[in-house]
C-alpha cells in the first residue's frame, strides 16, 4: 500500500485551481472532489493525475511519475 499518498482519479484538470498566484507553484485546490473519489493506487496506474501529499485537500502538490514514490 501507498503510504500518504493518493491519486485522484475522478477530477480534471480544470477542476483544479491553484489558490493563490503566489501559491501557483505546486499547490493546488481540489473543487468538485470529495474524500470518496480519492483511493490509494500504484504508480503503474498513474496517469498524469494528481497526487495528494499528506492527504490533505488544502495541500496538493502536482508531480509527475517520475517523482511519484510509492
Amino acid at each position: 500500500m501507498c503510504e500518504g499518498k493518493f491519486v485522484i482519479q475522478h477530477c480534471k484538470l480544470f477542476d483544479v485551481h491553484a489558490t493563490t498566484l503566489e501559491l501557483l507553484q505546486g499547490k493546488f485546490v481540489i473543487q468538485h472532489c470529495k474524500l470518496f473519489d480519492v483511493h490509494a493506487t500504484t504508480p503503474e496506474l498513474w496517469q498524469g493525475k494528481f497526487v495528494i501529499m499528506h492527504c490533505k485537500l488544502f495541500d496538493v502538490h502536482s508531480t509527475t511519475p517520475e517523482l511519484w514514490q510509492g
